[in-house]
């Protein structure tokens, strides 16, 4: 059974005590905000392994260059 909180867009379920929303519209606009909240998740993430591989490019280029560097040193 659920009984309306009065003043606002609630009921309660007496048989768990939860509050719930009947406002369909707000509750649309929190679906909204929790799949940009997710998608801004993922692209951070997505953002964070890019950083990751180009500093490992950037080290792997300064170990090639040292290792250029020692084999010219040794042909001169």
């Amino acid at each position: 059974m659920q009984v309306k909180v009065e003043g606002t867009n609630y009921v309660k379920d007496m048989s768990n005590k939860a509050l719930l929303n009947t406002n369909k519209s707000a509750i649309l606009e929190n679906e909204a905000r929790k799949k940009i909240r997710q998608n801004l998740l993922t692209k951070n993430e997505e953002i964070n392994t890019l950083k990751e591989q180009v500093s490992s490019i950037n080290d792997d280029i300064g170990e090639i260059k040292n290792l250029l560097k020692t084999l010219l040193e040794k042909k001169s």
